[in-house]
Order: structure tokens, then C-alpha cells, then sequence
């Protein structure tokens, strides 16, 4: 334990060090866009407002250290209530400020999702020729799927729904030229979900930590399922790519996993089927969740082999198929086609074996490194100590996991900026780093999660992942 805690104090500074210093742009990746990818450094002194971050992720920590030094159950309305003002927190530390999130929204070189959703009328056009269009779409949403394109759609009718909004949105008056042009440009049924999709999306994000607790107890007990929720609050990717879609995505994989797991644990096919259809909704809004299937595939073979699932993959499939035979029946979209076109229809343009490196780096270092040496560490333990008799589904989900990371790496199919392309996998990252770190004492665990923090807020402090 105190090798693994000198190890990522060590690496956890020096690595801040050189970001602030910015010791090497390959530090920040192979080449800048385009073709290749380079986060941008750019120092701008905002540490005048540190403090916000600092008080919020303190007070954290400090409830962490109460509810399990005092073995209390946690009440996670309380965490998801600071982890939603720890994520504002740090938008208010970055360099444009929290109204950011505004602009990330509306501007379609900056997201995409919202403006393409402009789009849509009528709705059963918008599936029958979503196909032919997505390539077409604006940043973002080009090559994705149609509902995150839908979901700023719903989202925009609610000026409609509450006309009260209206006047709030009116009374909004953004000083930024650039952002300014586009706000007055939308109606105001527009702006009311604009500024609806600068707090719902953050909201969103935070409750992954409800479905993250459930399926990490279930899989080993409250104590890690405190701290894997813990560490996935200081994620660098889970908050420094608010306000797209992708950091919600996560909530799909953690439900879709508790009800696999519970499902094959209380031998429930209704489970199961849950889990298959929360999976394919994750799959409507990105395809970057579907080498997941691999996982589910590898638990559903383990279970078989132990004689404690019998058939019910038949459901799962079941909850998997519905929804998009649905929109084919009813909107004439055609998934096979659609994925085959996101698959293939945007061509890579960047050396495959430059990005076989900086694929692993970039989502390893994204996902904290004290996290990632703890998921490391697990990793090669459960290889060291491998029995197939005594495999359990958490020690299924880390491996089956750790080999899916490496074949995706391997095949090259996405090439660049994959911290925020594969942020529906960071849950499994944080299952295996939580297992590692469960026999930690609670302040050597407050160690680990400061470091977390210190580099979450290094990273945007130096480096712009959004504009």
C-alpha cells in the first residue's frame, strides 16, 4: 500500500509539473489538429477563484471520511448535490467562466447536437433520412447516432410547455460578440432549452454516481462502493467536457450493468431484458458503447459455465432489439445501415500506429492517474492470481474489460480525443481501481482522491479541451 501511495503521489506531481510547465507538447498528444489531435495549452491566471473547487471538493472529502469512518449508510442525494457543485465549481475556475456552458452549446463549431436539432421538422423525416444526413451534421453530431441530435429536440419544446421560462430567457443578454450573433438568432423556445441544456446536462452526468453505487455494491460491498463513486467525482473527463452529451453517457453503462448483475444474481429474465434495452438507448446516442458487448458477452459465458444463468441471454437480446426494430417499424430508420455508415463513413486520416500509443495515454491520463495505477494494479493481480473456478462477474467485468480496451486499441478503429469517446467505459475503470483500493485505510484513500482532484483541476487550469 505505501509503494502504491508513493508510486502515484510520484507520478501524480511530476505529471503536474510537467503540464504546468508544458515540458513537451507530446504531453498533450502526437500532433496538432488537423489531421492529428493536441490539446491546446493555455495558460490564462485564474487562480484567484480556486478556492470555489478547493471548498467544494473538500467538503467531499470531509463527508466521505464522516459516513465511513462512522460506518453510516451514505445518503447520495448529498453527494449527487456536490458533485453537481463541484462540476459548476470548476467551470467557474476555467478561464470563460461558467458561461461557457452556454456557448458549448449553441455554437455549432463547439458542439454541434443542439444546432443540428434545429433541423428537425418533422420528426418522422428526421429518422427516414437520418441516414443520408448525419455526415452533413454539425461538429458533434456528425456520425452519431439520431438521439442525441433528438434529445436537444425535446428539450427545445420546452418554452412551449412553460411559457413562464420565456421571460427568464429573455432577460438573458450574453456580452460575447460570437456568442451574442447566435443567441439573438434562435426564437426564444430555442434559447428557454439552451439554457435548459446548460444545467440538465451536468445534472445528468452527476447521477451516474447512483447506479455506479448500486452496481459496485452488489458487485463488492458498500465500502468500495462508496469509494468507486468517490473517485468517479474526480474524473477529469466526467467535468472537463461539460456541456456534450458524452459525459451523461456513462449513466447508461452503470444502469445497464446493475441490471445485468442483478438480473443473473436473483436469475430475473425482466432484469435482463431492462439491461439490453438501456444498453441499445446508449447505443441510439453513440456508437462508442458498443464494444461493451463484449463485457456482457464474457459475464454471460462465465455464469454459464458456473450453472447460475441459464437462457437469459434470450432477454437480454430481447431488450437489446426492441427499440430499434421500433423506430424501423415506425420510422422507417434502418439500424444495421445507419451503424454500418458511422462505422465507415468517416475516414481516420491519422497513422495508426502513432495513435495505438496515444489511444491507451490519453484515456489513461483523462481518467486520473492514481486512478489508472490503481486499475493497473488490480488488473495485473487478478492476471497473476487467475483461476477460472473462482472468477466472480466483478472479476469477469475487470478482465473482460481489460482485454476489450486493448483489442479496441489494437484494431484502431478511433484514432484521437478517446477520453471523451470513451467515456461510457470509465465506470469499469473506476469498478477495478475501487477493488484495488478497498483495503486502503480512509486516509490513505483521502490521499489517493486529493491527488485526483489536484490533477483535474492542473488539467484545466493548463490544458483547453473545449473552447
Amino acid at each position: 500500500m505505501k509503494k502504491f501511495l508513493t508510486l502515484s503521489t510520484s507520478f501524480t506531481l511530476l505529471f503536474c509539473i510537467a503540464i504546468a510547465f508544458n515540458i513537451s507538447p507530446y504531453l498533450r498528444g502526437p500532433a496538432p489538429y488537423p489531421p492529428d489531435w493536441r490539446w491546446d495549452y493555455q495558460f490564462i491566471n485564474t487562480f484567484g477563484k480556486i478556492w470555489l473547487p478547493l471548498l467544494v471538493a473538500g467538503a467531499i472529502i470531509w463527508l466521505y471520511r464522516e459516513y465511513e469512518t462512522q460506518k453510516r449508510i451514505p445518503r447520495l442525494s448529498l453527494f449527487v448535490l456536490l458533485f453537481f457543485m463541484f462540476q459548476l465549481s470548476v467551470m467557474y475556475f476555467q478561464r470563460a467562466g461558467i458561461g461557457v456552458l452556454l456557448h458549448r452549446i449553441i455554437d455549432p463549431g463547439l458542439n454541434g447536437y443542439f444546432s443540428s436539432s434545429l433541423n428537425i421538422d418533422p420528426l418522422s423525416l428526421f429518422f427516414k433520412n437520418y441516414t443520408k444526413n448525419v455526415l452533413s451534421l454539425y461538429q458533434h453530431a456528425k456520425g452519431h447516432p439520431p438521439f442525441a441530435v433528438l434529445f436537444f429536440y425535446v428539450l427545445n419544446k420546452i418554452g412551449y410547455l412553460f411559457p413562464s421560462l420565456n421571460q427568464l430567457a429573455n432577460k438573458v443578454s450574453p456580452t460575447n460578440l460570437d456568442l451574442k450573433n447566435i443567441w439573438f438568432a434562435l426564437t426564444i423556445q430555442q434559447r428557454v432549452g439552451a439554457l435548459f441544456s446548460t444545467i440538465l446536462i451536468p445534472f445528468l452526468s452527476v447521477l451516474t454516481i447512483i447506479p455506479l453505487y448500486k452496481l459496485v455494491e452488489l458487485l463488492s460491498g458498500a465500502k468500495s462502493a462508496m469509494r468507486a463513486i468517490l473517485l468517479y467525482m474526480f474524473v477529469p473527463s466526467v467535468t472537463l467536457f461539460l456541456p456534450l452529451n458524452d459525459v451523461f453517457l456513462p449513466i447508461f453503462t452503470c444502469w445497464s450493468l446493475y441490471f445485468l448483475v442483478k438480473g443473473i444474481n436473483k436469475n430475473s429474465k425482466r432484469f435482463l431484458f431492462f439491461s439490453g434495452l438501456i444498453f441499445s438507448t446508449s447505443l441510439l446516442f453513440s456508437i462508442s458503447s458498443l464494444p461493451l458487448l463484449m463485457v456482457f458477452a464474457a459475464v454471460f459465458y462465465i455464469c454459464k459455465k458456473k450453472r447460475f444463468a441459464i437462457g437469459m441471454e434470450t432477454s437480454f437480446l430481447m431488450g437489446l432489439l426492441i427499440l430499434p426494430l421500433s423506430l424501423f417499424l415506425f420510422f422507417g430508420l434502418n439500424p444495421m445501415q445507419l451503424f454500418k455508415v458511422l462505422l465507415t463513413g468517416l475516414p481516420p486520416m491519422r497513422s495508426y500506429k502513432t495513435w495505438v500509443f496515444f489511444n491507451l495515454y490519453d484515456f489513461f491520463i483523462f481518467a486520473g492517474i492514481p486512478i489508472f495505477l490503481a486499475f493497473f494494479a488490480n488488473t495485473f493481480e487478478l492476471i497473476k492470481k487467475f483461476k477460472v473456478y473462482d472468477l466472480n462477474i466483478n472479476k469477469v467485468l475487470s478482465l473482460s474489460f481489460a482485454f476489450m480496451l486493448i483489442l479496441l486499441d489494437i484494431l484502431g478503429s478511433v484514432r484521437g480525443e478517446v477520453s471523451r469517446i470513451w467515456l461510457p467505459f470509465y465506470p469499469l475503470v473506476i469498478i477495478g481501481a475501487a477493488s484495488f483500493l478497498k483495503g486502503f485505510k480512509t486516509k490513505d484513500f483521502i490521499i489517493i482522491t486529493t491527488l485526483c482532484v489536484l490533477q483535474l483541476l492542473v488539467m484545466q487550469e493548463f490544458w483547453v479541451t473545449l473552447y
